[in-house]
């Protein structure tokens, strides 16, 4: 009896550490996305009326976007035929919101920040390697 209950309290223990893992990871995702939005309407230069009908939009992307790197992240070629897919059908959304060229550009501009987040969490682990040395 004593052993089950242990092993309950262990599978309990367990089962709340990783939803916490998972909210965190959604924060995070929340976070980025914003972020993400936000550059990509500066980089647009939407006016006010468009950028309130963009982000929306936007963000239902980014989450199918996350859900199909997730799902096919061990296939690379599924992954690019299924992103680019993706990009397709939500570049007909955006078009409606913000026009044929700056619908073009929006994943243009989510590589670029992606490439420059990914910049910049390099030099931050090599400023802590530096640091620690």
């Amino acid at each position: 009896m004593k052993r089950f209950l242990l092993i309950l309290g262990l599978l309990f223990a367990t089962t709340l550490h990783l939803s916490a893992q998972e909210d965190d990871d959604s924060d995070d995702n929340e976070t980025i996305r914003d972020k993400m939005s936000e550059y990509i309407q500066k980089k647009l230069n939407l006016s006010n009326e468009e950028a309130s009908k963009f982000k929306p939009t936007f963000i239902q992307y980014f989450r199918e976007w996350r859900a199909t790197i997730r799902e096919n992240r061990g296939d690379k070629l599924v992954l690019k035929q299924k992103v680019a897919d993706l990009q397709i059908r939500y570049r007909d959304r955006f078009k409606g919101i913000i026009g044929e060229q700056r619908s073009n550009e929006v994943f243009n501009h989510q590589r670029d920040f992606i490439q420059r987040l990914r910049e910049e969490v390099r030099d931050r682990r090599q400023k802590n390697d530096r640091r620690r040395n």
